[in-house]
């Protein structure tokens, strides 16, 4: 089995989530008049910095095996 790297990242999204449906500092940003909650700010940071963490543990040729790309 390919990837198993990224269980451990995968559940990482899983309490990103969970932490951003159970934690609630109070504390809200507004952006052009959206309202932006802390809990989702942590979670949406985690996450991409997971998906980042993900690209560099994951072997180059996984990802061409799986014709990934960016375009």
């Amino acid at each position: 089995i390919r990837g198993l790297a990224n269980v451990p990242l995968l559940a990482g999204v899983i309490g990103a989530i969970l932490l951003s449906a159970t934690w609630n500092p109070g504390v809200a940003f507004s952006v052009q008049g959206v309202s932006l909650e802390l809990q989702n700010l942590v979670r949406d940071a985690i996450i991409l910095a997971l998906a980042f963490l993900s690209l560099g543990v994951s072997p180059k040729s996984h990802r061409r095996a799986n014709n990934f790309h960016w375009e």
